[in-house]
């Protein structure tokens, strides 16, 4: 087949085909929530407690629930500005933007 002719294919695709086909790759590139040893999760705490007090910047991943059991991990690199227990989450910013995260969903952090 021609590549003329897989192009007037495509045209025939009804919008509800291709929206499906998306979600169909879309959802193959979620993956499951890490689970964190005891030992990862006291290397987060203790980076976030020397990112805040020596001020240095750090690139934080987590977890973003998306369907279910599933999600995405999106990583961010700023420095940390504020450890709210109470809430438990993080807020950090870079020159652009801020994020709030949730300390739960935390897989990785890096110096």
């Amino acid at each position: 087949m021609g590549r003329m002719d897989d192009l007037f294919a495509m045209r025939w695709v009804l919008p509800e085909h291709n929206q499906a086909l998306s979600d169909y790759y879309f959802e193959k590139t979620l993956v499951e929530k890490p689970e964190l040893e005891e030992d990862e999760k006291a290397e987060i705490n203790r980076l976030l407690q020397e990112s805040l007090q020596l001020d240095y910047a750090i690139t934080v991943s987590w977890f973003k629930p998306v369907r279910e059991d599933l999600g995405e991990i999106l990583t961010f690199w700023g420095w940390l500005q504020r450890i709210d227990l109470a809430n438990r989450q993080i807020k950090i910013i870079s020159d652009e933007d801020f994020w709030w995260i949730n300390l739960d969903q935390i897989v990785k952090i890096e110096a």
